[in-house]
């Protein structure tokens, strides 16, 4: 019998998308994790009856795989990598890795055969691209990270012999806010943010044709990333307000934090792209919403770039 409570995700990287690989990563602070075959079958009707027809067919075979995780500095580079392509660490250690929003030319993003389960009961997903991510943050509280991914096929399968590392996990966040095109990290934020939630869809899709249930490969699809900060408004957040009455909002954002030698730095250019309500209640003071969508900034050459140092040469 399952036991939820043993839950375990290990990870390994394909050199061929499709081609199962044994995992060489157990994914640490797990939280939940779900995965799925997605299957379409279809009942072919035929004239001449009442009855529902006895004749099915499947069309198509691929499977959907999910997880949350509190984020650690060790770790968080796994899921850029899939969706901004493998990056190489620089320095003697601790080591820097970069990634950066694609613009004219498609990434190559890691490729992740995944085991799953508990107990005796093991699933792998072969073919895995990362579809979504999402970072959300919470007052002084571990980051939450909820990556989904496709996958070409799933299977029973079984666990790696592995072992755990002893990772650093990634709490809090500082913020800066600056003007479009201007130089990011310039202008603090200090005891205002209360929570923020990073959005990344990649827009990939699988792809099906003639010649089996199963898709034949991957495709990229416009990448899309959104960040929702929530504050305690004060004299910052009012000039935003007042600016936005005016027209257009459009800022350079930074979240970061650090921990002893290691830290992590997200950027994204955006603008304000729904109305924000003034005010919701938090214990009783006022509190506003900016949701932020990525614009590409010429000034900078970007949309979106990551940072990470840590003490990891190579993830494995």
């Amino acid at each position: 019998m399952g036991t939820t409570r043993l839950k375990r995700v290990q990870i390994g990287k394909e050199t061929t998308w499709g081609t199962l690989v044994t995992a060489t990563a157990i994914v640490e602070g797990l939280q939940d994790a779900g995965g799925q075959q997605d299957q379409t079958v279809e009942q072919l009707d035929s004239l001449g009856s009442f009855a529902p027809s006895q004749y099915i067919a499947e069309t198509k075979r691929a499977a959907k795989f999910d997880l949350s995780q509190q984020a650690n500095y060790e770790q968080l580079g796994y899921w850029f990598d899939g969706i901004f392509g493998t990056a190489t660490p620089t320095g003697t250690g601790p080591y820097t890795s970069s990634w950066a929003g694609y613009t004219t030319s498609a990434p190559s993003p890691r490729l992740f055969s995944v085991e799953y389960g508990t107990g005796t009961d093991i699933y792998s997903f072969a073919g895995g691209v990362l579809d979504t991510l999402g970072i959300s943050i919470n007052g002084y509280a571990p980051w939450e990270l909820t990556p989904t991914f496709l996958a070409k096929v799933m299977a029973e399968g079984t666990f790696a012999s592995l072992s755990n590392i002893v990772a650093t996990v990634i709490k809090g966040a500082s913020l800066y806010i600056d003007d479009y095109g201007g130089t990011f990290g310039s202008t603090g934020i200090t005891a205002s943010l209360v929570s923020a939630k990073l959005a990344f869809s990649t827009g990939r899709h699988l792809k099906h044709y003639t010649d089996a249930v199963a898709p034949g490969g991957w495709g990229e699809g416009k990448p899309t990333m959104t960040m929702q900060l929530v504050a305690e408004f004060d004299s910052t957040w009012k000039a935003d307000v007042l600016a936005l009455l005016s027209g257009p909002l459009s800022k350079a954002l930074r979240i970061s934090q650090s921990s002893g030698t290691n830290s992590v730095q997200l950027d994204m250019s955006g603008f304000v792209s729904s109305p924000h309500k003034l005010w919701d209640d938090r214990d009783g003071n006022a509190q506003v919403s900016f949701p932020f969508t990525a614009r590409y900034d010429p000034t900078n050459g970007l949309w979106f770039a990551a940072e990470i140092i840590n003490d990891v040469a190579t993830l494995p």
